[in-house]
């Protein structure tokens, strides 16, 4: 069943609705970064991860390196992260 989270309480845009719903139906953790997203990934019970969380963990299990972590950091603030 597909929820409309967007426009309610949370204020959550189409993507992150989408991307709630699809964590709901296959009971699959999501990377989110809104944080109203955030909020109702928490209400409904869904592991969630943000983007920056995902590449510390990527730079401790030595996935990536410092340079490239900068790299994927300084990408982000330039994104409107």
């Amino acid at each position: 069943m597909v929820e409309d989270f967007s426009g309610n309480f949370f204020d959550i845009d189409k993507g992150e609705n989408s991307i709630i719903n699809l964590a709901l139906e296959k009971n699959e953790g999501i990377i989110i970064d809104d944080n109203n997203a955030i909020k109702l990934a928490r209400i409904l019970n869904i592991q969630h991860i943000r983007t920056t969380t995902l590449l510390m963990m990527a730079l401790e299990k030595s996935i990536i390196n410092k340079r490239q972590a900068k790299e994927l950091l300084q990408k982000l603030v330039e994104n409107s992260y």
